[in-house]
Parts: structure tokens; sequence; C-alpha cells
């Protein structure tokens, strides 16, 4: 399968929009899936990343873990009122109580001054066709469908 140059893909799904990201290690996957979720909101070429801000999801399983933080992300950007630029995953682990557990920080900007570079709206993130997966040579993978 083509990797795509920046870790990530939209895909064409009927009602919602949809993404699978890439990374040579789990943590990538997950920045990527952030990354692509950010690009089907907004251009983010021409956003700032002033505004910094650390976030913390924990689940049961890593399909889980996924929309947890991705969800937090559009939660996050919806009560602050930001636009995201760029995610980074501080620490991944497994084998807490909770099953695993991550800690972030995403950069943006205010959506007060972004307006113009807003492609959409995401209401939610769907476990329709969600997939996380370690694929031949150790690259991870994951499908996520948005409510759009």
């Amino acid at each position: 399968m083509r990797v795509p140059e920046n870790g990530h893909e939209q895909l064409e799904h009927t009602a919602d929009a949809g993404i699978r990201a890439f990374g040579g290690s789990l943590e990538e996957m997950f920045e990527n899936a952030a990354e692509g979720m950010f690009r089907l909101l907004a251009d983010t070429g021409a956003l700032g990343e002033g505004i910094e801000v650390g976030l913390e999801v924990t689940a049961p399983s890593l399909p889980e873990l996924l929309v947890e933080w991705l969800e937090e992300l559009l939660y996050l950007s919806e009560r602050r009122g930001l636009v995201w630029k760029k995610a980074k995953v501080v620490s991944l682990e497994e084998g807490l109580e909770e099953g695993w557990s991550l800690r972030g920080t995403a950069w943006g900007a205010p959506l007060e001054s972004s307006r113009e570079a807003l492609r959409g709206e995401i209401k939610g993130v769907t476990y329709h066709q969600l997939e996380v997966e370690k694929e031949r040579g150790g690259r991870w993978g994951c499908r996520v469908i948005y409510d759009v």
C-alpha cells in the first residue's frame, strides 16, 4: 500500500468524512491522525500556533484511545475557541488500570483570527469502521470516520 507523504490521507465516505493515518511508531500515528482531522477542519498552513494546550486521555484499548484523543482535541477546540495546527504525543503507555493512557500537547490559534482558514465542522469521532493496526514492517496505521 502506498504511504502518503504527510502521514495521512482523506477517505471517501458517503455521508461523513474519514482519514487513514500512518506512522513509524504508535505515537507518530496518533499525531498524524490528529493532523489529518485538523486539515479536515481548516487550512492548517494558514494558522498560527501561539496557543499551547496539554491534554490527557485514557481508554481500555488502542482504538478507543484514538477516539478519546481526537474527541478531546475537538472538545478543547470548541471549549477554548481554538483552531488546532499540530499535536504531539508526549507519552503513550499501556498497562495502567484503565488500559492505555496518552498525554499530549496541541498548538493552535484563536478561532476569531482564523475564520478565513476554516473548511468545515466535525460533530464527533465515530466507531464506524474504526481500525488501529500494526502493519507488516512495523508501521502503524488507522482509519477514522467523523460525523460531519
